[in-house]
């Protein structure tokens, strides 16, 4: 019986390390287009701080800072407005579709320059960085929604 019991313990330690380890993974945000000279697909974080967020991968970090941010949008694509700015793209953004958010969109403005960055990113992914967001930009995420309407 203390034989079964330790192993069910066990068992029950090894579950907990681990859901414990995939929470602390890092998530990642795919390059997916933009102004910045960052090849497209390239993974990386976003690490928020009380003044900026920063996109990091292998190749470049970006800081944005919050006051230089024009619009943020997460959606299923993105918009026609910002596909058509006049901008020197380094990745062209996707179109995008459907019916599921992947795409976090920045506009932000530094030093009179507009600069466009796209981050795919599942919605799984994404859902804790919205608050955060919200919290420390003091601006909202204009999230698209996706509602049956009968």
């Amino acid at each position: 019986m203390a034989a079964a019991l330790g192993l069910g313990l066990r068992c029950s330690a090894a579950r907990s390390l681990t859901v414990a380890s995939n929470r602390t993974q890092e998530p990642k945000f795919n390059y997916a287009g933009g102004t910045e000279d960052v090849l497209a697909g390239c993974p990386g974080t976003l690490q928020l701080t009380n003044d900026s967020m920063t996109y990091s991968c292998a190749q470049r970090s970006v800081a944005i800072p919050y006051r230089a941010i024009e619009t943020m949008q997460y959606r299923a694509d993105v918009i026609r407005h910002v596909r058509k700015l006049r901008l020197k793209w380094r990745v062209v953004p996707p179109v995008g579709g459907g019916h599921n958010n992947r795409y976090f969109t920045l506009v932000y403005r530094v030093s009179g320059v507009t600069h466009v960055m796209v981050l795919e990113v599942p919605n799984e992914e994404m859902r804790p960085y919205l608050a955060e967001i919200d919290l420390k930009c003091g601006r909202r995420v204009d999230v698209q929604r996706h509602e049956d309407y009968e």
